[in-house]
């Protein structure tokens, strides 16, 4: 008020509280946020999070039961809502592979940007490191997606000390023994690094109730470029064919673009819905949608 801005408190019941919990009368909100009016938009700010730049929301406020007060002296006329942020900030990640093979390592250069509330834990848990620390943590995190060794040579980030919308680290880094050698033919699997999809949650063929998707993905859009290039004298082999799947409102997309004989490039985008509940009658769609994701991330590039 004092700074002439519209604005109101919202409670909220997040939705790790569970979808039925405000149904009945009650008082069991957990949260407070603020709902900010500008430029025709309405922004809702998480203020208790330093690291979250304006507009984000962590993932389990969207779709959370809300209440909007109204200001001093103003009439009531609200009720319990889901909360529905269109201005809210995208949670993308945005990944620029360059691979390089020198016998049988492979060699890594990485472009990686996240925004919107994924920029939090990245500045929360490295703004403060030391050189060497940062990347000690950053070689054990790659580690996690290879069975191999992996040796960090260098890292640098950009977004740390500032709440900006984006954070971006590059770093490079070699797989040792990942190139795995048939005879004359050598391959690796294609290292995406990011997981859009996983079905160790989801063994069941069935549900009773419905699958909050939300609580197991917390990213709006993946975006990755692979640039792989072979060593001089050799070639690629059969390069895999695109694939491209649909559930409802999520989509996903896998290409493969061959410029030159020794030159691949490999593109995949992911647009996840992850604010809706998905039904007990569309998770087997659901879970064929993972399946096929895993499926057709599991090809090799072969060349020789």
């Amino acid at each position: 008020t004092m700074a002439g801005l519209k604005a109101n408190l919202v409670l909220v019941s997040t939705r790790d509280n569970g979808t039925k919990e405000m149904e009945l009368p009650g008082m069991n909100f957990n949260h407070c946020i603020v709902l900010l009016k500008a430029g025709g938009k309405d922004y809702y700010l998480e203020l208790t999070d330093n690291d979250l730049p304006f507009g984000s929301l962590p993932y389990n406020l969207p779709g959370s039961a809300s209440l909007v007060i109204p200001s001093y002296g103003a009439a009531f006329s609200g009720s319990l809502q889901p909360l529905v942020a269109p201005a809210r900030t995208p949670d993308v990640i945005t990944r620029r592979l360059q691979l390089s093979i020198a016998n049988t390592d492979l060699n890594v250069i990485a472009d990686v940007k996240k925004t919107g509330a994924l920029t939090s834990s990245v500045r929360d848990g490295y703004s403060n490191m030391t050189r060497e620390k940062l990347v000690e943590d950053m070689e054990e995190g790659v580690s996690a997606g290879f069975k191999n060794p992996v040796k960090v040579h260098s890292v640098s980030f950009t977004g740390l000390d500032t709440l900006s919308d984006v954070v971006e680290y590059k770093l490079s880094y070699v797989v040792k023994n990942e190139v795995v050698e048939v005879g004359d033919m050598k391959m690796f699997k294609i290292p995406f690094t990011d997981a859009v999809a996983t079905i160790d949650n989801f063994s069941k063929d069935t549900r009773e109730f419905p699958l909050e998707y939300w609580s197991y993905e917390n990213v709006d859009m993946y975006e990755t470029i692979v640039e792989i290039n072979v060593p001089a004298g050799l070639t690629l082999l059969e390069v895999p064919k695109d694939q491209e799947f649909t559930f409802g409102k999520n989509t996903y997309s896998l290409t493969y673009r061959q410029t030159q004989p020794g030159k691949l490039t490999v593109i995949r985008k992911a647009m996840l819905n992850r604010q809706d509940n998905i039904a007990p009658a569309d998770y087997p769609a659901f879970k064929e949608f993972l399946n096929n994701i895993v499926k057709a991330e599991s090809k090799y590039v072969a060349f020789r």
